[in-house]
């Protein structure tokens, strides 16, 4: 079987059966199968302009520009929030333990005892009992709230 080509009078060799034309393109005058994936010869055809369509070559050519500009602006952006979040995590870590044991009632009353099984618990490096509350501050007439914390300055040294 042969399709002609009636603008160039080129005869296009194509395999005879179905099933050898669904396998893949074939070159046109041969009976070679082409190399080309069919994604590339998909943005090639479209890629490549006619004489008579040069300015859609432009805008093609200025729609994959602005695509990959976009592209680029994500990727950064991406990499910057990033970059934010780790940081975010090493300052809320610096102020606060990876661990705190706490009792919503009447406080720990034996943080010897507690301490003493916190550490033995792997990973742990090292402890000290605290005392968190929220307190409010007044400073010439103006009002604020704040958390005051108190370490024990004895074991103190190890956590910070």
């Amino acid at each position: 079987m042969s399709i002609v080509n009636f603008k160039k009078q080129r005869t296009t060799d194509l395999p005879a059966s179905p099933e050898s034309r669904r396998a893949g393109r074939w070159r046109a005058g041969t009976k070679q199968r082409s190399n080309m994936s069919f994604e590339t010869f998909f943005s090639l055809r479209y890629l490549k302009a006619k004489r008579k369509q040069g300015f859609i070559s432009i805008i093609t050519g200025i729609s994959i520009l602005g695509i990959m500009i976009g592209v680029m602006a994500l990727i950064v952006v991406l990499a910057v929030m990033n970059g934010f979040r780790d940081d975010l995590m090493k300052k809320i870590l610096g102020v606060n333990s990876h661990l705190l044991i706490l009792s919503y009632n009447d406080g720990i009353k034996d943080t010897e005892t507690v301490m003493e099984k916190a550490l033995k618990v792997d990973g742990v490096v090292s402890a000290t009992p605290f005392i968190y509350s929220e307190v409010m501050i007044k400073n010439a007439g103006n009002i604020s709230g704040a958390i005051l914390r108190g370490m024990d300055p004895a074991t103190a040294n190890t956590v910070i």
